[in-house]
């Protein structure tokens, strides 16, 4: 039988409509997996992850996005394997290369990073990042453990965020567009800047009412 842990890593209470915000991580005995949780006092948690339609958050401020962003920079240390194989994220995208990866796994890192391109982007998210694999475009490698190449996509990243701060969400960009590294296939190649938060186009259900996926 396998047996799955939660943890919370990050919480945070949005009073006025009773609900709770986190980020949560499951270990499970293949590996670990992040996710997002809303919890509401008269129900049972919902848990999102990398590919789901974020859409049904409701309430989900500025502020609230800015907490979740920052818990799962926090998380960027773990370099424990996801249980979760390297597939296409969105059966509507599968990349501008128009082939998967070669790679079958990714770590936490790279799940976090997904999570944070969800949460800032909505919709773009699945275009902007496929597959849950950096590639390196320099040594035309990809990219999905720990190492130089993926410090490197996590600076990016926390200059990124320093900037999201400062502009309090009403102006930011893309984490990854010209640079060495990129998402796997994405289809965004060149700048843009968002000058208020993206409206999610509706996907597909999600999410689902237990802890996780079996």
């Amino acid at each position: 039988m396998k047996t799955c842990v939660i943890l919370l890593l990050g919480v945070i209470s949005f009073k006025s409509y009773s609900q709770t915000f986190s980020i949560v991580k499951s270990e499970h005995a293949a590996g670990k997996a992040l996710s997002v949780s809303v919890k509401y006092d008269t129900g049972a948690p919902k848990f999102y992850w990398a590919s789901c339609y974020f859409g049904e958050l409701p309430h989900m401020s500025d502020s609230i996005k800015l907490f979740l962003i920052k818990t799962l920079l926090s998380e960027l240390d773990d370099t424990s394997i996801c249980y979760k194989p390297v597939e296409a994220l969105s059966y509507r995208y599968k990349g501008r290369y128009n082939r998967s990866p070669r790679s079958p796994r990714y770590n936490v890192q790279i799940e976090a990073l997904l999570l944070i391109n969800y949460i800032a982007l909505s919709s773009d998210a699945v275009a902007y990042s496929p597959f849950p694999v950096i590639y390196d475009k320099e040594k035309n490698e990809e990219v999905t453990g720990a190492g130089k190449g993926l410090n490197s996509v996590i600076k990016c990243y926390v200059k990124w965020f320093a900037r999201l701060q400062k502009s309090g969400m009403k102006r930011y960009d893309l984490p990854l567009i010209d640079k060495r590294y990129e998402w796997y296939g994405s289809l965004f190649q060149k700048q843009r800047v968002y000058h208020e938060r993206p409206a999610w186009e509706k996907l597909y259900s999600c999410p689902v009412l237990k802890k996780e996926r079996d």
